[in-house]
């Protein structure tokens, strides 16, 4: 044990490059840790750093978490640093935060021809120190996540706070970022709410006793509204604010329970404090969009579509449309109906404001587990490129999915914290809609130190935004993980940097297929 310490513990020291407030700085609030569902872990040996990279809190057992290779460069502090020092002095956890978790017919839309390419590893250093990503093909692709295809990169990590969540895929969101607030659920129900500029912490308790199903929030300001779908079925609504940056409040404004529907999603409007609610009411599911939010009065609600089954995903399109799905395959939008997956469960819809044709829209659908992609233009009518992901083992990879507020990007993490550990990872796919139609142009791979179960992604606010445009800031992805929450940083550059797939993949090692590909267009007479 003394040698396998000492061989890791030099690998650890070097973390501290990416990750701000290791060593010698501020560490994230150890007080948010469960005791009460967290494994022994082994004391750190005298001189060793502690917090949430002590390099023994990854021992548990007989087994070790491996860490991955040290960062090119050397990461400077970050403006999260502060946020860190600041909930660091924060008042101990509550005892709902410390409870030990219980035990955790449509038409088919035309779909491509059976024939894939296997994307496979990079030839050793193709694209320079810490790999690049690699360029897709057309058609479908299948990414082997065994084969190290591609390599993974590091990046920039801010570490948010300590906090231990079951392992486990989930189907909605278990957190929810705003440019002022951090929102993630805990143990019995209770939301924890973080003030980002100032690190004042609220914990949302009382109104529940079931665990977070789906979390969503409205607003950029210190005043904002938070929607949460409980476990149970049950829907809530608050008003978020601040007093004097120092005290943050939460005043719920609304309630439904869901005995007679049973509420399943919760997504707001990116511009706008109107809801979109899914639900799983015997006999079929509905679209419910619900406006004018206020104290002491009920919302107005408008049913927008009905389902077969239970409501699975959400997304806004341009023009206050509501793209649904639900567990028995169908896909709803604009009117029109299709089975994405031939009647399999779409679990994630992600809509890519102004990337399609004639500046429209173009729709991201995921099946069960999000272990396949497919890409579709807003007809519906035709899948443009398709992403699976697989593994050495069946079930190496059950993905949850996000897309880039600027529809640049959609973001796919593991969430399987079984087996082999070098598959935990980030994987970023570049959106891009040219002359030659739309797909997924590559994929870059990203280094994790603890399974990721659910992320929020936002872009970089705290540049001024007059200066740095929108699409040239870091994309920031906000990660409740099994340990902790952190913060990944992606520049644009560093999830674009892709490698023709031709110049690093054996064409013997390719699946033989023929790829399909767009028709070319018709000569003028």
């Amino acid at each position: 044990r003394n040698l396998r310490q000492a061989e890791l513990f030099p690998r650890m020291a070097d973390l501290s490059r990416f990750f701000p407030g290791m060593t010698g700085g501020a560490t994230p609030p150890a007080e948010e840790t469960s005791s009460a569902s967290a494994a022994p872990e082994p004391q750190p040996a005298a001189g060793m750093m502690g917090g949430l990279l002590n390099p023994l809190a990854l021992l548990t057992g007989q087994s070790m978490a491996p860490v991955p290779a040290p960062a090119p460069e050397p990461a400077p502090m970050d403006p999260g640093a502060s946020l860190l020092a600041m909930l660091q002095a924060a008042a101990p956890a509550s005892s709902a935060e410390q409870a030990e978790a219980p035990p955790a017919a449509a038409p088919a839309a035309t779909i491509l021809p059976p024939a894939a390419t296997t994307v496979m590893a990079p030839a050793p250093g193709a694209g320079g120190v810490g790999g690049a990503g690699l360029q897709l093909p057309r058609g479908r692709a299948v990414v082997d996540i065994d084969s190290g295809n591609p390599a993974k990169k590091q990046t920039k990590v801010t570490a948010i706070t300590i906090y231990q969540t079951e392992p486990g895929y989930r189907i909605g969101k278990l957190i929810a970022v705003s440019p002022r607030y951090i929102c993630y659920g805990v143990r019995g129900g209770s939301i924890r709410v973080i003030h980002q500029s100032t690190g004042s912490r609220h914990l949302l308790k009382g109104h529940t006793s079931a665990e977070l199903a789906d979390i969503s929030m409205h607003g950029e300001g210190d005043d904002c509204l938070l929607a949460v779908v409980a476990a149970s079925g049950d829907l809530f609504v608050w008003a978020i604010s601040i007093e004097d940056l120092t005290v943050v409040k939460g005043v719920e404004l609304f309630r439904h329970s869901g005995e007679e529907c049973s509420y399943s999603r919760a997504m707001f409007h990116p511009s706008r404090p109107v809801l979109a609610t899914g639900d799983a009411a015997a006999g079929g599911g509905s679209v419910v969009v619900w406006r004018e939010f206020g104290e002491g009065r009920a919302p107005l609600q408008t049913k927008h579509a009905s389902h077969t089954g239970k409501v699975t995903a959400l997304a806004w399109a341009p023009g206050d449309l509501v793209a649904s799905a639900d567990d028995e395959g169908n896909l709803t939008l604009a009117g029109k109906d299709i089975q994405p997956f031939g009647g399999a469960p779409v679990h994630s819809v992600l809509v890519a404001a102004g990337k399609g044709a004639n500046g429209g829209y173009l729709v991201v659908t995921g099946n069960a587990n999000n272990t396949t992609l497919k890409l579709w233009d807003e007809t519906l009518e035709t899948c443009l490129h398709e992403v699976s992901f697989t593994g050495a083992s069946p079930g190496a990879f059950v993905g949850t999915a996000g897309m880039d507020p600027t529809g640049e990007f959609v973001v796919v993490a593991n969430t399987v914290t079984a087996g082999n550990t070098d598959n935990w990872g980030i994987y970023t796919l570049s959106l891009r809609a040219d002359q030659d139609g739309a797909r997924f142009e590559s994929l870059c791979a990203f280094s994790v130190v603890y399974p990721v179960l659910s992320c929020c992604l936002t872009r970089d606010t705290s540049v001024d935004a007059e200066a740095t445009p929108l699409l040239e800031r870091e994309m920031h992805a906000y990660c409740l993980q099994t340990k902790a929450i952190q913060m990944y940083r992606f520049r644009p550059d560093q999830i674009s940097d892709a490698v023709p797939t031709g110049a690093t993949v054996d064409p013997a090692a390719l699946v033989a297929h023929a790829i399909p590909q767009p028709p070319a267009p018709t000569p003028a007479p």
